[in-house]
Formats: structure tokens, C-alpha cells, sequence
């Protein structure tokens, strides 16, 4: 059995983003319930829901599930939960493994930038003969949320692969450690394949080709802008001005959209006024940090050679080309044909 990769162990132990908690919050919101007392009881503050930069630690998001998951008294609340993380949840990070080549470095990706996602599991990618096997790894306890982490985590990593593939990921079976729950009707639902509890491991099992097959959306020039921001926002995440770093990985969607300040306040659950005044006391605002973000990236397109100039227009979200060859000499001094 060959292993392709595994995560960094040294990476599982990060805190997590707030802001991984959205998918949650915004469910409980539609179930008319109240989410401050849970926050209190996990002691965080409630308005670091609209931080992209504020983190918790395993036990602070281990006590807001636990007391979500009694506020709202439902059995297989993962699954509810986990397909609604979408490549546009995570932005530029959402971006970067829907420009990759195939899934198995769209994986690969994933776990290298383990720091910008929800997941705590450590995820191993095996190849034994004709079968892949995508195993989740606990390491550290996940108690008293196993299940709900793991249905969670695996729910939202086969709706991410349906979106990289343009299609449903053909699962063969998957496995869970714990006991075979009462209803498992939901379970076929979300895997659409056999789900076999009781296993001495976590895993999705899948033909191995798949690993390999060419996703629609492969752009190795964008992948690589976009992989190289994510690796600098790890890096100066908790520096000066994290906040409006944040909010330029949160700009674009996972199709390359570029967002409105209204589109992303929504994802931080944030009032425009309110994102308005964060970036504020930055010295920055939305309109400053889109047009970096749009310099940058048609900076490096251009640079690569690979697209007109016109497609690097269309990319970063002009619909005319003469408009964005104004912008550019604008930002630069010099048109795009000079530019490159």
C-alpha cells in the first residue's frame, strides 16, 4: 500500500478560524435559535463570527458544538452541516484546488494549507492496487463530538470534491469507527454508497483513478497565485493589518468570481457599515484591497505569458478589455502590452 501524502502533524495542532464556525451558525439562525449563549459557553466572542482573523482553540469549538447540538436535539447533525462548506467558503484557498490539475493535488493542496480550513482530522491518502483510500485521521480526542466532527468533515470534503470534479465523487464505500447509528437513511443520502460503521479506521474508499483525473477548472498559472498568497497568509496571518489580509483571501469565490463589500460582509455575518469599519481602522478599505488584489493578479498573469490580454481582463473581472487596460496603467505606469 502506497502512502501519496499526509498533512504536517505540526499543522493539526494550529488553532482553527472562528470563521470555520459560519456553516453552523448560519444553520442555528435558521432554526430560530439564539447564538450568544452558546458562544458564552464556549468563550468566544460572538462577533469574531465576523473575524476572519479570530481563532479558537479545539476545546472552545468542541463546547460551541456540543451546546449547539443540545440547543438543537437533532441526530446527525454533521451531515446537515458539512455539505454546506463550499470551495467559496475558503476563498482564495477554495480557488487554489479548483485551479489544480487533478484531485489528488487539489488533496494535496488542502492539506499543505491545513491552517486556512475547518478540518482537524490529519488526512492520509493511500493507494492500494486499484482502490484510494482518503483517511481521516483523529489526533487529537474529538470527544464528545466525534461523530458529529467526522460527519462533518467527511460530508464537506465529498461535497468539495464534487465541485473540483464537476461531478459526484463515485465513493465505493465509507467508513466509520464508531457504532452503527439508529437512522443511517441520511448516510446514504449524503455518500450515496454503501456506509459501513464499526471499521478499524475513517476512510472514503474510491477507484484510484479518480486521484488522477483532470479537473474542468485546471489553470496552473492561477493555481500558483493563488497557492503562493494562501502560503504568505499562513505566514503573516497574526502580523499588522491581518484583518485586511483576510479579507483579500475571502474576495474571490472558488469559480474565480471577485466578490462585492456586500457579499463578503454576508460570509462574515457582518453588516457592510460594520466590515466598513474594521478595514477602516486598518487605514485600508474594500475598494483599496480589490484593486490590489485585481493589480496583483494581472500582474502575474501577464508575466506568465499564458493568457491574452484580454483573458486576463475577463479573469479579473472586467467584461471590457479597454477599461481594464486604463486600470492598469493606472496602477503600474504602463499598459499590459508593456507590461509582459
Amino acid at each position: 500500500m502506497k502512502e501519496l501524502y499526509a498533512s504536517h502533524v505540526a499543522q493539526i495542532g494550529l488553532q482553527r478560524m472562528v470563521y470555520g464556525l459560519s456553516p453552523l451558525v448560519t444553520y442555528l439562525k435558521e432554526q430560530g435559535i439564539d447564538c450568544t449563549p452558546l458562544f458564552d459557553v464556549a468563550s468566544i466572542a460572538a462577533k469574531s463570527i465576523g473575524d476572519p482573523c479570530a481563532t479558537m482553540d479545539l476545546q472552545q469549538e468542541l463546547l460551541f458544538t456540543q451546546a449547539a447540538s443540545s440547543a438543537l436535539g437533532l441526530s446527525g447533525l454533521g451531515l446537515s452541516i458539512g455539505p454546506r462548506y463550499h470551495l467559496s467558503t475558503f476563498g482564495m484557498l477554495g480557488l487554489a484546488m479548483m485551479s489544480s490539475d487533478t484531485l489528488h493535488k487539489a488533496l494535496h493542496t488542502l492539506s499543505g494549507l491545513h491552517g486556512l480550513c475547518w478540518t482537524r482530522l490529519r488526512w492520509r491518502q493511500l493507494v492500494d492496487g486499484d482502490t484510494a483510500i482518503l483517511e481521516g485521521r483523529e489526533v487529537e480526542s474529538l470527544e464528545p463530538c466525534q461523530r458529529y466532527m467526522l460527519e462533518r468533515d467527511f460530508s464537506a470534503l465529498v461535497m468539495l470534491c464534487h465541485e473540483m470534479l464537476g461531478t459526484e465523487l463515485p465513493l465505493q464505500e465509507v467508513c466509520f469507527s464508531y457504532s452503527q447509528p439508529t437512522n443511517t437513511a441520511q448516510y446514504q443520502s449524503v455518500f450515496n454508497c454503501p456506509v459501513r460503521f464499526g471499521a478499524d479506521r475513517n476512510a472514503l474508499i474510491f477507484n484510484a483513478s479518480v486521484l488522477d483525473t483532470p479537473l474542468p477548472q485546471a489553470n496552473q498559472t492561477i493555481f500558483q497565485v493563488c497557492y503562493t498568497q494562501c502560503e504568505d497568509l499562513v505566514t503573516r496571518l497574526t502580523g499588522e493589518n491581518a484583518y485586511a489580509k483576510m479579507i483579500e483571501c475571502l474576495m474571490i469565490d472558488g469559480a474565480g468570481n471577485f466578490l462585492t463589500l456586500d457579499q463578503v460582509a454576508e460570509k462574515l455575518h457582518l453588516s457592510t457599515r460594520s466590515l466598513r469599519r474594521k478595514l477602516k481602522e486598518e487605514d485600508t478599505s474594500f475598494q483599496a484591497l480589490l484593486t490590489r488584489v485585481r493589480s496583483t493578479l494581472a500582474k502575474e498573469l501577464l508575466l506568465s505569458g499564458k493568457l491574452t490580454i484580454e483573458q486576463v481582463a475577463e479573469r479579473i473581472g472586467y467584461s471590457e478589455t479597454a477599461a481594464f487596460c486604463h486600470a492598469f496603467k493606472h496602477w503600474t505606469g504602463m499598459p499590459p502590452s508593456r507590461y509582459r
